[in-house]
């Protein structure tokens, strides 16, 4: 797969502003050519610009596959309004603000921490129509931050415990690796948007954190 490092407004946490799908992928408003450029080349989607909550921060604020964009409450119409006029669909989840931190899903299964209120996962495995498992990763509940799941593979915390490990790998059907990016980030969803295409990774990565991120996700 193609793996390319990136920085968003100065910033390497592209997990931060971005959200890659295999059909799509969410940028903030104003993004520059050559980076939207890049994302489409590595991706193998299109970018579409967007704000959530008047904020460019994307890939906290949401999570999506291919089938549907969730978002929370404090979301203004007029930005679901430009979402669905690209032909996204989307929800909106009323019990949850930063929800790409809490959850991390791909087209078949999504994986959120005990801090996720049930009423929550609930809502979410009706809107995405996919199981929505409760997992920790490294001890922590932040699973959109701690991990990267795609269609081929997942990327987890470094810390990531092996008995969490096989819980990974059994309860989403895929192979992964443990890694860190830009430079030693722990939490890895900070740091890299991914989808069955290709991986986008902070400017500060190491080719060592690169090849372990490729290797999980080809």
């Amino acid at each position: 797969m193609r793996v390319q490092k990136l920085s968003i407004r100065g910033s390497p946490f592209v997990g931060v502003f971005l959200k890659a799908t295999d059909k799509f992928c969410l940028v903030p408003d104003g993004l520059i050519p050559k980076d939207k450029k890049t994302i489409q080349n590595i991706l193998g989607v299109e970018p579409i610009e967007t704000r959530i909550a008047n904020a460019s921060i994307i890939g906290v604020l949401c999570i999506a596959n291919q089938n549907r964009v969730c978002l929370p409450s404090m979301v203004e119409q007029k930005e679901i309004d430009a979402l669905e006029k690209t032909g996204i669909k989307t929800s909106v989840i009323p019990t949850v603000e930063a929800i790409g931190n809490m959850v991390s899903i791909n087209d078949h299964i999504g994986l959120c921490g005990n801090a996720l209120r049930e009423e929550t996962r609930k809502t979410l495995e009706r809107e995405l129509n996919i199981p929505i498992e409760r997992v920790t990763i490294a001890g922590s509940d932040l699973a959109g931050s701690a991990s990267i799941l795609t269609n081929k593979g997942f990327v987890c915390h470094p810390k990531t415990r092996p008995d969490e490990y096989k819980i990974l790998e059994e309860k989403t059907g895929l192979k992964g690796n443990p890694s860190s990016a830009n430079y030693g980030d722990l939490f890895v969803g900070n740091s890299v948007t991914a989808n069955s295409f290709g991986a986008l990774v902070g400017e500060h990565t190491t080719g060592y954190e690169m090849i372990a991120i490729d290797e999980a996700l080809s």
